[in-house]
C-alpha cells in the first residue's frame, strides 16, 4: 500500500507542510479554511495540527478545531481545553473517524479546518498553524 503525506499543497516529489493564519480574539471566532484538495479517491490516515506556539490548556474559552469533508466530520474534535492544550514541540495528532466512512474521501474533494473559540480564547491572529493530511490512494 503506498502512503502519501500531504498538507495544504500537493507535491508528491516532496511532502511539506501547509500553514494557515488563525482568528484574532476580538470577538468569539469561528473560521472555516481549505487546507487540502484530495488528488485522487483516497482514504484519511492521519491528520496532525502543528501551531507554531503552544496552544494553552484553557477551562472556559477555548478553541475547537476540525476536519470536514462538507458537512462529514473527518477527526473529531482537537481541543485546548482544560487538560488539553496544543504543543507547538510535537505532532498532535487527530483521532479520524473511521466507522461511517468518514475518512473515505472522493478525488477533487475540499477539506476544510473549522475551528471555534470563547470571547477570552489566546489570539492566534498572527501564528501559523501547520496541517498535515497523511493519506493513501484506494
Amino acid at each position: 500500500m503506498v502512503q502519501r503525506e500531504l498538507v495544504a499543497k500537493y507535491n508528491e516529489a516532496e511532502p511539506h507542510t501547509g500553514a494557515v493564519t488563525g482568528p484574532g480574539k476580538a470577538a468569539a471566532s469561528a473560521i472555516r479554511i481549505p487546507v487540502f484538495v484530495a488528488p485522487v479517491d483516497c482514504r484519511i490516515l492521519g491528520v496532525d495540527l502543528n501551531p507554531e506556539v503552544t496552544i494553552a490548556a484553557a477551562p472556559v474559552n477555548y478553541w475547537t478545531f476540525k476536519l470536514k469533508n462538507g458537512a462529514t466530520e473527518i477527526t473529531a474534535a482537537k481541543t485546548n481545553a482544560a487538560g488539553g492544550g496544543l504543543s507547538s514541540l510535537s505532532r498532535n495528532a487527530c483521532t479520524v473517524n473511521t466507522s461511517g466512512g468518514e475518512d473515505l474521501v472522493a478525488a477533487g474533494a475540499v477539506i476544510v479546518m473549522t475551528g471555534t473559540s470563547g470571547l477570552g480564547a489566546q489570539d492566534l491572529s498572527t501564528q501559523q498553524l501547520g496541517v498535515t493530511v497523511r493519506f493513501t490512494p484506494r
